[in-house]
Formats: structure tokens, sequence, C-alpha cells
């Protein structure tokens, strides 16, 4: 069954720290429309909320949006595009909605999940993906501690899960790394940030093969530890950027800062 369905990406450890971290990074005005949209969850409900929704008969169309396919040297955007969209598609769609003027309450609600959920998405190097796959979820994997899985699960659930199960410890944990980069991965854009996960792919597929049978070695497993730790906060320090621009006014003058000493997080 593993193989036979797509794995969702982040699984919802990733999406909750990649919320954790983005929430911690807004501003005050974009916090209060973010949490009058998804309430006491905010970011991490929100972020989850499409992987929740995208097997109801109403939004399976909303399935590819999640990856884009691309070969392995490139372009991005692809040079053909899926006639159903793609992740780059999406994101660049709903951000659309939220600069938009008079959007009913119920869209900026679903425009702010989307957006949450894709940003966190377009990290995962797996979803910039190779399409022969399916992005990893065609490759059965032996980890480490002999479980067997495919690799896309690999990626977006068990590096996470085999350092810290709890979310919001995972988040204390890697939050530091935004120090002194914060400013500089704000100033990218999505494909910059597809490019990035493009460039991760070489040593995605570095794993050796014994007897026809994948065995991921525990160099490999700390090698995608932290590749995942970086790709996890540069995620929701970007999505905190998207969503300052989006949800304060520009008399706030909170685009470029966060909310002083919120949370958990140092500022650089």
């Amino acid at each position: 069954m593993l193989l036979a369905l797509p794995a969702h990406a982040w699984g919802p450890q990733g999406h909750r720290i990649v919320g954790k971290i983005a929430q911690q990074h807004l501003c005050v005005p974009a916090s209060e429309t973010v949490h009058k949209l998804w309430g006491d969850g905010s970011l991490e409900a929100a972020g989850l909320w499409p992987d929740q929704i995208r097997d109801q008969s109403l939004w399976k169309h909303t399935g590819p949006w999640h990856y884009v396919n691309v070969d392995d040297t490139g372009p991005l955007p692809p040079a053909e595009r899926s006639p159903d969209g793609d992740i780059l598609w999406a994101l660049d769609h709903y951000l659309g909605v939220l600069a938009a003027p008079d959007v009913p309450e119920r869209q900026r609600r679903e425009a702010v999940g989307f957006v949450t959920h894709f940003v966190g998405d377009l990290h995962q190097p797996l979803h910039v993906g190779r399409a022969d796959d399916r992005g990893g979820n065609n490759i059965s994997v032996a980890t480490p501690g002999r479980e067997t899985l495919n690799l896309h699960r690999y990626w977006d659930t068990n590096v996470i899960t085999s350092v810290q199960p709890d979310p919001d410890r995972y988040a204390r944990m890697i939050a530091p790394l935004a120090l002194g980069n914060r400013q500089h991965w704000q100033s990218t854009d999505p494909v910059a940030w597809a490019s990035e996960s493009l460039a991760l792919r070489p040593t995605v597929y570095a794993y050796r093969e014994r007897g026809g049978e994948v065995h991921l070695d525990d160099d490999y497993a700390q090698r995608a530890r932290t590749i995942v730790r970086m790709r996890l906060v540069q995620a929701g320090v970007r999505l905190a950027r998207i969503l300052n621009l989006r949800l304060a006014p520009p008399e706030a003058g909170c685009m470029d800062r966060g909310r002083a000493g919120a949370g958990f997080l140092l500022r650089d």
C-alpha cells in the first residue's frame, strides 16, 4: 500500500514544524489575521488542511498541486507544464488570491491554508521530483533502523521522527538556524526555492544498492537530517515573509521583522 499510494509531504510533523517557525516570524497584524481565519491552531492547522481534504471528491483536483515534475537538469519552471497544474502554479495562484482586494473570508482562509502548505512542500526535495519514480514513491528502501518504506516517505516523515517525533521540540531545536540567514533566505522567490530542491537531487539519490535492494546507511541518514533541518527552517521564515507582505497593511511597517521577543526564537 505504501508503494501504491502517493505520500503527502511533508508529513504532519513537518507541516507543524514549518507552521511553528513561521508563526514566530509573523508580525502582529499578520498573526492576528491568521488567528481570525484559523483560530487557535493558526498556521499549524492551516498547513495540515490541504492534505486532510485532498482525497475528498470536492478537492481531488488539487492532488497535482502538491509537486512539480522536472528533469534532472531542469529547467524550472519545466518547459512542459501539467494541464492539471503543479505546485508552482498553485502557489502563484493563491498568492494572487491573498493579494486581491475584497476577497471573501472563506476564500482568504483557503488561500492561507494552501500557501502555508505549498511553501512547506516546495522545500521537500522530492516534491520537485522525477516523474518516472513519482518523486521517490516507487523506490522501496531499507532504513538504518531496518524499516522498509518508500524513499518519499522516508524524506517527508522518517528523517524528522528519527531525530525527534515531537514537532514542538524539533522546532525549538532547529529554530536557531535562522540566525544570520533569515533576510537572505527571504530575499528569494518560489522558483528559487524549487531550484534549491532540485539541486539536492544528487544527494537524495546517493544511496547504495545491494542485491537489487536500496539501503540507506547511517551516513546517508545524517546527510538527510542536515538537509531536512535546513529546509524546514527556510520554509518557515519564507512563509512568514509572504504572509507579512499580504496580511499586514503597509503602514504597519512589519514586512521585514517578526514579532519582537515572540515565542522560542532568537532574533537576528
